[in-house]
């Protein structure tokens, strides 16, 4: 038996959207809404840093927003379990992220430090790279987040690392335009 649920999101008592959730099997038919996950304050931590996050995010990500201060405990696994589907949308290889409609009501119950906080852990996180190996999708994604936090020596070095790179491999004309395309944002900054 397959259950059909409206998902009420409601901030302070005020409504902001309902979502129709299909596919619930049996034994998940407690009652369950968005405002009842977002009573707890791991979740809410969690959700309000993922809205500042500019594209979907991988796992490892998620673990940074985590560790941001004050650090989040539940573990992501746990947070993932109970908002996957309701205020959370993704999976592992495609990322995660917030819907737009809910993200725009989070986002702005952050300060502008916290903000920065994130920005800047995230921004880290996707610069390091895994061993020898540098993604190149995964590090612009990293360029434009250490721009928007303000980290601007990192969003350079690295631009010009990605560029360097580029060069040496001798790249494709089709995969050099690509690449300069994501980072054409980096040449528009004035220091």
């Amino acid at each position: 038996v397959e259950l059909v649920r409206i998902i009420r999101v409601e901030i302070d008592g005020e409504r902001v959207f309902e979502h129709r959730v299909e596919g619930i099997g049996p034994g998940r038919d407690e009652e369950c809404t968005r405002s009842d996950l977002l009573r707890d304050a791991d979740a809410q931590s969690f959700i309000h840093r993922l809205t500042v996050v500019l594209e979907r995010v991988p796992s490892d990500v998620l673990e940074t927003l985590r560790a941001v201060d004050p650090p989040i405990r539940t573990a992501t696994r746990v947070l993932l379990d109970r908002l996957l589907g309701s205020v959370v949308e993704g999976d592992e290889e495609g990322g995660y992220a917030v819907p737009f409609v809910f993200r725009e009501v989070a986002r702005a119950r952050l300060t502008a430090d916290e903000v920065q906080s994130v920005l800047g852990a995230v921004a880290e996180r996707l610069l390091t790279p895994a061993g020898r190996v540098v993604n190149a999708a995964r590090t612009c994604s990293g360029v434009m987040h250490a721009l928007v936090a303000g980290k601007l020596d990192a969003a350079f070095w690295w631009t010009g690392c990605l560029l360097h790179g580029a060069l040496r491999q001798r790249l494709s004309e089709s995969q050099l335009r690509g690449l300069l395309g994501r980072l054409r944002i980096v040449g528009a900054v004035r220091v």
